[in-house]
């Protein structure tokens, strides 16, 4: 017991001497720390000046890390003696010094020491202060920076080069008599315009996405009674042709046909359901990519990483053309059937009609072969095998078509396909060449925005980068949505919080742990642990203009702040379509044991929407009512993007970025996890079954309820 206190009492005393010594070091830090590292300080400024004839003129600036915040009143200005500024300047008056010789905090002391109220540096550059890329005006030294407020009672400010000349040369006509200047903080809106551009681009994508989602949960369940119909219709004209025991015999075909089917929905069903171990392994993986991309990133890494987005981008783009402009647009709304071409001497170009026809004369030919007999069966198997001999002797240019034709399948060259594919690379190699000329016009200019350029050439550009880039950008994510789904709210409740904490943890954790700035913010912007190369920001982000700021550039989204959230929104509206089908289908059909005493009644011409009211009658409405969860849900992820606008705007954390999925996280899962509770539907969320359609079987042959 003794030894314990004795233990305990050393441990109080040595954690007090650590404290004390702290407090020392802090000290003496701050006694010779002369710029602040407070993120809040702001570094934007007004310099307005009025020369020897009463005009007041403003020029733009930049506030230095160090020295008083303005608002500073007028004062009197001269020009410094030397002009470098390196030594003290006249007493009490604000002082013009030019750039070089010396850092800026030697010159600010030198002002200081003057008591001089006001530093204005003319840089050697005329870029804009605001739009001209790095500007700064801090210490060279990390050991004179430290948090909180600076020891100068300078107020100091950089003006470009152009600026300083005109200040200059408004001192030497009035004498330095009568030129004053005073400094005021730039005031930026606190909501920009493009805050509610990004937000219309979000909601468009979770839109589009889900819809797509639930456009193919809905299919899959057609499709799957289609073929299901269409197998009872082929064994049923087999048995009306060959008889119970050649039907027997044929059995073994059949078992193909059905293999066949199976081999095809699997084609058709292309969606990838997340399970409770992927969700737990994203944050893994994810952590991973970002630290190689990290150390890693250079010229050579960002040219690979824009290859692979313009890829997927391109593959994303055609797939979402094909389906909202090509099937739901040009086939459904306009009645334009897509039509299959092949160019050869045999074939013709086919048309949907006469693909019908054929699929309709397929059972008749299947049992014209059927009952060929051994022998002629031995005979065109010697045929084949002629013919497999004589094709040795083929020219390149035939083998080449038959490999081409083999690549594209039976039915030849879609036309919408293949416009669709041609517009989408058309448009991801004009947003690369856009691309390339818009950051090889940054690195030329110094980081200048080509929106700020004077040639209304590199202007139309710069928007064509960002619009054709956000609209890929768009489809990318609702092919993602569409591709990618959560089959429960359990997994839902796995991946999203391991995403929250990915997402706090690199972007306000990480820093305050290893320090240095944000891995992510560092990812994002194109920058890694070397900010020497300069090929702009990587391209997975959502990207607008800033439309009400003076300072220009823009407001970004990363596309998993979007897909994220966008995964719960989408198995909400699937939950959504099928409570609503399974309402419908009760108003239709009566109740469930109605509805299965008429599934029996069910035929292989039935429309496969009906059949699929009549099973759903079956199973009856216990997954829950029909109130929706996807718009509540929609609205907690408008409210959670606007708390990160905020949340931007007041530099929570001290970050130029926001973890968005701090604030969308909780409000999306939050209210759908609510709601299921308060309406006693958490069983069916939890499970899944909610959001399920119907289990067709597709190699059950005795009912049709199966189907």
């Amino acid at each position: 017991m003794d030894a314990a206190r004795r233990r305990g009492t050393l441990l109080l005393l040595t954690t007090a001497l650590l404290c004390a010594l702290a407090q020392c070091v802090h000290a003496e830090d701050k006694a010779n720390a002369y710029c602040s590292a407070d993120p809040s300080r702001p570094v934007y400024a007004y310099l307005t000046y009025v020369d020897g004839d009463g005009e007041s003129h403003t020029e733009e600036a930049v506030l230095a890390s160090f020295g008083a915040v303005p608002p500073q009143d007028a004062v009197r200005v001269s020009l410094a003696k030397p002009f470098d500024g390196c030594q003290p300047a006249a007493e009490h008056r604000g002082v013009l010094a030019g750039r070089g010789n010396c850092t800026f905090l030697q010159k600010a002391l030198a002002a200081e020491s003057a008591s001089a109220p006001l530093l204005v540096v003319a840089s050697n550059v005329s870029l804009p202060a605001w739009r001209g890329g790095a500007w700064s005006m801090g210490c060279t030294s990390v050991e004179q920076v430290a948090m909180g407020s600076s020891n100068l009672s300078v107020v100091a400010v950089m003006v470009p080069q152009d600026a300083g000349a005109r200040i200059r040369d408004a001192l030497r006509d009035a004498k330095e008599a009568n030129v004053t200047a005073s400094v005021a903080l730039l005031k930026s809106p606190f909501v920009d315009g493009s805050a509610f551009v990004l937000l219309f681009l979000a909601l468009a994508t979770l839109g589009l996405g889900s819809a797509w989602s639930c456009a193919e949960d809905y299919g899959l369940c057609i499709h799957r009674i289609n073929a299901a119909q269409r197998r009872r219709r082929l064994r049923e004209e087999r048995r009306r042709h060959l008889g119970a025991a050649a039907s027997r015999r044929r059995g073994a075909g059949s078992e193909e046909g059905e293999s066949e089917d199976e081999d095809d929905d699997e084609q058709y069903n292309t969606s990838l359901e997340v399970t409770p171990r992927t969700a737990a392994c994203f944050v893994v993986f994810a952590s991973t990519m970002l630290v190689t991309l990290y150390f890693l990133i250079s010229d050579v890494m960002y040219a690979v990483v824009l290859a692979f987005f313009a890829i997927a981008a391109a593959i994303a783009f055609a797939a979402f053309l094909r389906f909202f402009v090509g099937s739901l647009l040009f086939e459904r709304a306009l009645g334009i059937e897509d039509w299959h071409v092949w160019v050869s001497q045999d074939d013709t170009p086919s048309s949907p009609q006469a693909e019908r026809k054929d699929e309709d004369g397929n059972a008749a030919e299947e049992d014209e072969s059927a009952e060929a007999s051994e022998e002629v069966q031995a005979l065109l198997q010697s045929i084949v095998k002629q013919n497999e001999d004589s094709t040795q002797g083929k020219r390149w240019s035939e083998m080449a078509q038959g490999w081409a034709r083999s690549f594209v399948g039976p039915a030849g060259i879609s036309v919408m396909d293949a416009t669709c594919a041609v517009l989408a690379i058309g448009t991801t190699v004009a947003w690369l060449v856009c691309r390339s000329t818009v950051v090889a016009h940054s690195d030329a200019t110094g980081g200048l925005a080509p929106a700020y350029a004077s040639d209304p050439t590199m202007c139309a550009v710069e928007a064509a980068a960002w619009v054709l880039q956000d609209l890929l950008g768009v489809s990318f994510m609702a092919h993602v949505l569409r591709g990618i789904r959560l089959p429960n709210l359990k997994v839902a409740c796995i991946l999203l919080p391991c995403c929250f904490l990915y997402d706090v943890f690199w972007v306000f954790i990480q820093p305050l742990l290893l320090g240095g700035k944000s891995v992510m913010v560092s990812v994002a912007t194109g920058q890694g642990r070397s900010s020497s190369h300069a090929s702009g920001t990587l391209p997975m982000l959502l990207t607008v203009p800033r439309l009400n700021s003076p300072l220009g550039g823009y407001s970004l989204l990363g596309y998993g702040d979007v897909v994220l959230p966008g995964l719960l929104i989408a198995f909400t509206l699937r939950r959504d379509l099928w409570a609503r089908l399974r309402a419908s289908a009760e108003r239709r059909f009566g109740g469930a044991g109605r509805a299965e005493h008429q599934l029996t009644e069910i035929g292989v011409d039935d429309p496969p929407k009906d059949v699929l009211l009549r099973l759903l009658a079956a199973q009856g409405t216990a997954s829950g009512g029909t109130r929706s969860y996807a718009i509540p849900c929609v609205a907690a992820y408008v409210m959670g993007l606007a708390l990160t606008f905020i949340a931007l705007k007041l530099n929570v954390g001290g970050q130029r970025g926001q973890p968005a999925l701090l604030y969308l996280v909780p409000s999306t899962l939050g209210v759908v996890s609510f709601e299921a509770i308060r309406r006693g539907e958490w069983r069916g969320l939890w499970s899944g079954d909610a959001a399920r359609g119907i289990v067709i079987k597709l190699k059950e042959r005795h009912n049709a309820a199966s189907v």
